[in-house]
């Protein structure tokens, strides 16, 4: 599914850095939100979220614009009405200040992506 433009999803209280990802020749940070208005995300699962984020990012860098400087996902894996395939929903941020939401697909090759050394903090 195409990324639309649109609205933050929540004013934002909290993001820890995930590391960096490469598209092309541009670098895009990575960020992980922790805290919202309306929730809060327990600091222990940032980890292991961060690391699934990474490798579907990194599985699907075709979904950024080229514009992309940053991106910080909001919430974990989940299928919705709107899109059954499980997915991370994050917020693109392009170099002009506009945003878009995107639903970025789990990654096929999470494995693939550990045993790489992808984790947490690290670029690929």
């Amino acid at each position: 599914m195409p990324p639309k433009l649109g609205p933050l999803m929540t004013h934002i209280a909290n993001i820890v850095d995930a590391g960096t990802l490469r598209k092309g020749n541009n670098l895009i940070s990575l960020g992980i939100r922790t805290q919202t208005r309306d929730w809060v995300r327990p600091a222990f699962v940032t980890g292991s979220q961060a690391s699934r984020s990474r490798a579907a990012m990194g599985e699907n860098l075709d979904l950024l614009p080229e514009t992309t400087v940053k991106v910080e996902i909001a919430e974990v894996e989940h299928p919705s009405d709107l899109d059954h395939r499980p997915h991370f929903t994050g917020t693109v941020y392009l170099q002009d200040g506009k945003t878009m939401t995107i639903h970025i697909p789990k990654a096929k090759n999470l494995a693939e992506y550990q045993a790489a050394g992808q984790g947490l903090g690290q670029d690929y």
